[in-house]
């Protein structure tokens, strides 16, 4: 702390004593002096008050400053909350939406190929009903054919067995 004055005066009991070491015919000057002595202790009275309301107005201006710049940052803070909130909501809704888009191509893609499936499920049906009527078909003209084959068989017997018991024919004719 800076007092403003220059000049420090003496402490009242140094001066006391010092005005007690003083030869007695110094008497009138004591009176003087000691109006003087009043006189400088109110001015450095006066400019200590002033020093120290200096002080008290200085920091309560630092504290007003604080408490000011406190509450500028404490608003910027919250500004700065309330943007972070509304990005992290965003990005949140950004990513629920990718989401449900995602869910949704899944279970269009499961749609198609469920489809895909029972489409080829029923290809496959066709085909092995389709197989299945080409082998019973086949197996019939096998049957038939079989069949046909013996009664050809069994014609060609007749036929040799004929020969055979009855007398050739002349062929001279």
């Amino acid at each position: 702390m800076s007092s403003g004055l220059a000049l420090k005066p003496q402490p009242l009991g140094q001066r006391l004593r010092a005005g007690a070491a003083r030869p007695a015919d110094a008497g009138a000057l004591d009176g003087v002096d000691a109006q003087t002595e009043i006189r400088d202790l109110q001015r450095a009275l006066a400019a200590q008050r002033e020093s120290l309301d200096a002080l008290g107005q200085a920091r309560e201006r630092d504290l007003q400053e604080a408490a000011a710049a406190s509450g500028q940052e404490t608003v910027q803070l919250k500004s700065t909350i309330a943007a972070l909130r509304d990005a992290l909501g965003a990005l949140q809704a950004e990513k629920d939406g990718a989401v449900q888009q995602a869910l949704a191509a899944n279970a269009q893609e499961l749609a198609q190929l469920k489809a895909t499936v029972s489409a080829l499920r029923d290809a496959l049906e066709a085909a092995r009903a389709e197989h299945e009527q080409a082998l019973q078909a086949n197996a019939r003209a096998q049957q038939e054919e079989h069949r046909h084959l013996l009664q050809t068989v069994v014609r060609l017997r007749e036929e040799l067995d004929q020969a055979r018991l009855s007398p050739p024919e002349a062929s001279s004719r």
